[in-house]
């Protein structure tokens, strides 16, 4: 009797099998990011800006800054990362620049903290730049992955990459903090895992996460309401200890900065956009005229605490707890004593993801704003104006986001309608992935009665 042989492959073969499956399942993700980082290198390398007789790049002044504190930590000064350069964020940023940082020291290439005419085409860039646009891509298949999850059919996918695109924009080209939309991307995808009941995984991507940037640390409420009681020891020390791990040689090298820097988190009114809390803040006495964004900061947690105790209700509605981590994250804009554009963003691109479940009216009026919202906050305006127009919208596309009832109903006759009749009850289950594989197993007929 023949039997089947098992045909060997190789390493290499498997992981571009792999690779291969995982991008024709997310080429939605794949086309809007080959878009994304297409428009990047030609806007900045060849768009460029005129001044004084030549054109140079555009490069964004906040990346530079991030960039130099990589080279201090290459060249092992540790104690300057929070001393010289107000550097207010977990340096996990700084550790995935230390290879461009290694490259373009060894080859001794030009860079400056702040681009001026003098470096109008700073050698680095070539590196740093389409680097920094690369790790900036992942919230788009982060946001892909888990809208399919939540049901979304492949228009409202492409859609929602689309303004993905444009409201990522502004963080990560023209401003220049690709840690920001890590930072989102990574607790996209935790969230992901854990709908999928992939807890060890989920965890240690919310402490990736942290360790990039801690704003996502709204979030950890509303993970830890999903999570459950029995599982927050683990869970607190995986989220705990990617951050404890970036920061620690700066805690040794310079306690008092490092601690003044992570807790009073500097800003500058004069800079950026003033709020009505800004006359609030206590003042920062660093040679320039700031204010303690830290405490607001606290509010807006103690908040999203409030926000995880109330998501506990929704466990078994994974599109409410996707909107309600938008809504925690939210929260700081509203606190903050003072804000710049692209803070407006992780609670936006958050929202949209959970909108995939809502009325088409509803869905389509939500891209829609967030794509105004992504002009409205570059506009000059007086910061009262600013603050209320900008605020105003977000609150807005945190209420077409959110999910009643009705629209899971319509949303499960479209489904039953289309013939996917087992996708209809993944939203409204408590998750798991071989939950939804049960679902699509046809039922045995029940046996007839003699």
């Amino acid at each position: 009797m023949a039997t089947k042989r098992t045909v060997y492959r190789s390493p290499e073969a498997r992981a571009v099998s792999w690779l291969w499956s995982r991008s024709r399942r997310r080429s939605v993700a794949v086309v809007g990011a080959t878009g994304y980082l297409t428009a990047a290198l030609y806007y900045s390398f060849v768009w460029g800006l005129e001044g004084h007789g030549v054109k140079s790049w555009y490069t964004p002044g906040d990346i530079w800054l991030t960039f130099q504190v990589a080279i201090d930590v290459l060249h092992g000064h540790l104690g300057a990362v929070y001393a010289q350069y107000r550097f207010t964020t977990l340096p996990g940023i700084v550790v995935l620049l230390l290879p461009v940082a290694a490259l373009t020291s060894g080859l001794h290439l030009s860079h400056d903290v702040v681009p001026s005419p003098i470096y109008t085409h700073p050698h680095a860039w070539v590196i740093l730049g389409p680097y920094s646009w690369v790790i900036s891509v992942v919230p788009l298949f982060a946001s892909d992955a888990l809208a399919e999850r939540l049901g979304a059919s492949r228009q409202q996918r492409m859609a929602l990459c689309g303004v993905q695109v444009v409201a990522l924009w502004q963080v990560v080209v023209h401003f220049g903090h690709p840690e920001d939309a890590l930072a989102v991307g990574l607790v996209l995808y935790a969230l992901l895992f854990a709908l999928d009941g992939r807890w060890t995984g989920a965890g240690w991507l919310m402490g990736a996460a942290l360790a990039v940037q801690p704003l996502v640390l709204a979030v950890v409420p509303v993970f830890l309401a999903l999570a459950g009681v029995r599982r927050w020891g683990r869970l607190v020390v995986q989220a705990i200890v990617p951050p404890l791990a970036v920061v620690i040689g700066p805690l040794v090298a310079n306690f008092h900065q490092t601690v003044s820097a992570l807790t009073l988190q500097p800003n500058y009114p004069l800079a950026d956009h003033q709020t009505p809390w800004t006359a609030l803040a206590p003042r920062v006495h660093i040679g320039v005229y700031a204010v303690a964004a830290g405490p607001g900061r606290v509010v807006s947690l103690a908040l999203a605490i409030g926000i995880g105790w109330w998501a506990v209700r929704w466990k078994d509605r994974p599109e409410l707890i996707v909107w309600a981590a938008s809504v925690a994250l939210a929260l700081r804009c509203f606190t903050e004593s003072v804000m710049d554009p692209y803070y407006l963003w992780p609670a936006i691109a958050v929202a949209l993801v959970a909108s995939v479940l809502v009325s088409r009216e509803r869905f389509g009026l939500g891209l829609s704003l967030a794509v105004v919202i992504s002009v409205t906050s570059q506009l000059q305006l007086s910061w009262i104006a600013w603050w209320t127009l900008n605020l105003g919208l977000l609150s807005a596309i945190l209420l077409c986001t959110h999910t009643y009832p009705a629209d899971l109903r319509q949303r499960e006759l479209e489904l039953r309608s289309a013939g996917a009749w087992w996708r209809s009850a993944a939203p409204t289950g408590t998750g798991s992935r071989r939950a939804i594989n049960e679902r699509k197993r046809p039922q045995p007929a029940p046996a007839r009665r003699r």
